[in-house]
């Protein structure tokens, strides 16, 4: 897991550098993640003016997560393509995503109305795929 981690996180990087001659890149974290400890960041670089590619990286590194021990590591590396209808990073947008991901987790179980973490876990790897639209405001 550590291997794959460490290279999702090189490919990331290498496609920052790459890009890095563009006029707009930026550089994002998502605030609730982090507050658990969980590491996302995500790079969006301008390709046109209504146009924008995301790639980003969300590791967890717990190993266990409680005292008695509960499997909670996964990765996921994904990427996104936004079509803006004005421009890029300003209002309602168009995407298509890709991304890959690796886990080993404890099962979740719902019993009496609380989630709880069961003594079974898998381990495994997954491919996504997706459509999204959303909006982006821009705070001064």
């Amino acid at each position: 897991m550590k291997n794959i981690a460490k290279l999702l996180l090189l490919l990331a990087l290498l496609v920052c550098g790459a890009r890095q001659a563009q006029a707009q890149t930026y550089a994002k974290l998502n605030g609730l993640y982090a507050l658990v400890g969980v590491i996302n960041p995500a790079f969006e670089f301008t390709l046109s003016p209504k146009s924008t590619f995301q790639t980003e990286l969300v590791i967890s590194p717990w190993k266990e997560v409680g005292s008695n021990g509960k499997h909670m590591l996964f990765g996921i590396f994904m990427n996104e393509y936004r079509r803006y209808f004005r421009q890029h990073n300003d209002g309602w947008y168009l995407a298509g995503n890709v991304g890959m991901m690796a886990f080993d987790m404890s099962k979740p179980e719902f019993r009496s109305g609380k989630l709880r973490l069961e003594d079974r876990y898998c381990k495994g790897y997954g491919m996504m795929f997706g459509l999204a639209f959303g909006y982006e405001y821009k705070f001064k």
